[in-house]
């Protein structure tokens, strides 16, 4: 299955926004005949909860994540194929306010950032290796503030580009501090590129 992340405008506290979700669904049945229904909820990890819509023909999953240590709010569309996996979403980003990778990208490079923009940018990064992407958090793999180095590894574990593997692997021998070190040993023993963000044990 490939997937799409979309990062979406809506706080994690906005209990509307479910209401908001279903009417673009609906919205997105009337032009394209995908017909989604709500399967499940869970909490995979502390302060991390999704939300699971299927497509009755077993052509697209939705996956709603409501992440409040990030913060952030964002939704995973999962297709047999990256072209279909980028049809619908694209479809649903007409309808749901979203954040554009060029945002995300500027706020990560931006000076005196928050961390954690560098884990929004990985989310919402598309699966095909990005550049100026990927130079924003290699970059920032090389900062002088530990958690902005640990956010960067974060980032890099999220992605699905075997570029920054290099970037991490001298993170994990060589970085001064030690949290850094052992969250780039549990990313690169890991399955590289996994992008899953929902495992309580992949988190610093």
């Amino acid at each position: 299955m490939s997937r799409r992340y979309t990062i979406l405008q809506s706080n994690v506290t906005d209990l509307g926004f479910v209401d908001e979700l279903q009417d673009a669904l609906d919205q997105l049945r009337a032009s394209t005949g995908l017909a989604f229904s709500y399967a499940f909820s869970d909490e995979p990890a502390d302060r991390l909860a999704r939300h699971v819509y299927g497509e009755r023909n077993d052509r697209a999953v939705l996956t709603l994540v409501d992440d409040h240590a990030t913060p952030v709010r964002y939704l995973i569309t999962e297709a047999p194929t990256r072209e279909e996996a980028q049809r619908v979403a694209s479809a649903l980003e007409q309808r749901l306010p979203s954040v554009p990778v060029e945002e995300l990208q500027r706020d990560a490079a931006e000076p005196g950032r928050r961390p954690e923009t560098l884990v929004l940018l990985a989310l919402g990064a598309d699966e095909a290796y990005d550049e100026a992407s990927a130079n924003i958090i290699r970059d920032a793999l090389g900062s002088d503030d530990p958690v902005v180095r640990l956010k960067a590894v974060e980032a890099s574990s999220l992605t699905l580009w075997s570029e920054l593997l290099l970037a991490v692997e001298a993170a994990r021998d060589s970085d001064p501090d030690p949290r850094v070190r052992e969250l780039a040993t549990r990313a690169l023993s890991g399955e590289w590129g996994r992008r899953e963000h929902l495992d309580e044990g992949d988190r610093p």
